[in-house]
């Protein structure tokens, strides 16, 4: 099985922990292929060294159907801070977002999100254009209660949604020991 797995790759600590993750966590026989700028292509080999499972690529959503119409078998978005809009440039682009998902939606690939909050919102605009990202997805985990409200009051009835604690802090509290606090 192939997954599209779009995520906010910048050498951030949050985001970076939760690509590890995934690769641990999915099945050997999936292979997650990766959205990553060309740039940043060695050092997430060196952080994903331990698995065989990922295939880097420089493909934006839009151009996915160039593999083939059902070579994924869903689109994965992770990251903490991936459903805001807080400036002309963020609201543009969940703009793209939105259409980008519409149209692999539409040739039926699945889509979820995983470990995201939602906001702030530059305006109103913004703030529809994550809603339509939301409609579109079969599965939404969030990890604090504002954002699954905003979630529950967005998503269409079908989909699934869950609240779950931070990646990152889990994965603190399991390397410092369950009775230490953070």
């Amino acid at each position: 099985m192939n997954i599209y797995v779009k995520a906010y790759l910048d050498k951030n600590y949050g985001d970076d922990l939760m690509l590890v993750r995934l690769a641990g966590a999915v099945d050997p026989s999936c292979v997650l292929y990766i959205n990553c700028e060309k740039p940043m292509e060695d050092y997430y080999h060196n952080l994903l060294k331990e698995f065989s499972n990922y295939k880097f690529i420089q493909c934006p959503l839009r151009n996915i159907h160039r593999y083939g119409k059902n070579f994924f078998a869903c689109i994965l978005l992770i990251g903490g801070s991936v459903l805001q809009g807080n400036s002309l440039k963020g609201c543009f682009y969940r703009f793209l977002n939105t259409c980008e998902i519409g149209f692999m939606r539409a040739r039926g690939t699945p889509y979820a999100i995983v470990d995201c909050n939602t906001g702030p919102f530059i305006n109103r605009i913004t703030e529809s254009f994550v809603r339509g990202e939301l409609r579109q997805a079969a599965l939404v985990t969030t990890r604090d209660s504002a954002s699954l409200k905003f979630i529950k009051n967005s998503i269409s009835k079908r989909a699934r949604v869950y609240q779950y604690p931070d990646m990152l802090m889990t994965a603190a509290q399991i390397l410092c020991g369950k009775d230490r606090e953070i």
